[in-house]
């Protein structure tokens, strides 16, 4: 039986862990140790998606986490990388990004504010890929490279987000740092 691998740069992720949500132990030890690191670098973290929104019975197979501060390049690259790193080392995929400092406060006002406003963003990532179960699918069309981040707009919440509504299922967003 060979293994579903998912490959970023120089960083493999086999055989995902399948995460029952936020209070899982392993997720809760894993956030801890990016927290510290992030906080290291005077950035902000925030935690979101399925993590958080799906029911433990359903879980999920990533993190989804943004990060924000300075516009340092070579700086959010090396910490998104770590991230991506620490994650997998557990077997535990991180969908991390980048995006402006007031991008990111508007999307969690609006999402604890239960408002639900579709906020135009830049997500600044090192790879162009999304992920799923079974690997992930390029968007590098969508997108362009700059100061060696992957820029690409998108909306929040997403269409998976505002989807989910329709079952009950709210999103919610955490402010890790």
């Amino acid at each position: 039986m060979s293994k579903r691998c998912l490959n970023i740069l120089d960083i493999e992720i086999c055989d995902r862990l399948h995460l029952k949500g936020y209070e899982d132990p392993i997720v809760q030890s894993l956030l801890e140790e990016i927290k510290k690191f992030i906080s290291g670098n005077n950035y902000e973290a925030y935690v979101f998606g399925g993590i958080l929104d799906k029911p433990e019975t359903l879980g999920t197979w990533d993190i989804d986490m943004c990060i924000t501060g300075a516009y340092d390049p070579p700086k959010i690259h090396k910490m998104i990388h770590h991230i991506l790193s620490t994650g997998a080392k557990l077997n535990i995929f991180i969908d991390v990004y980048y995006c402006r400092i007031k991008e990111a406060r508007k999307v969690y006002n609006n999402i604890v504010l239960k408002k639900y406003n579709k906020i135009k963003i830049s997500k600044h990532q090192i790879h162009c890929a999304e992920t799923n179960p079974i690997g992930y699918i390029s968007f590098e069309d969508q997108g362009v490279w700059k100061d060696s981040l992957f820029v690409r707009q998108t909306s929040l919440p997403s269409k998976k987000q505002i989807k989910r509504l329709d079952y009950g299922i709210s999103p919610s967003i955490i402010k890790l740092v």
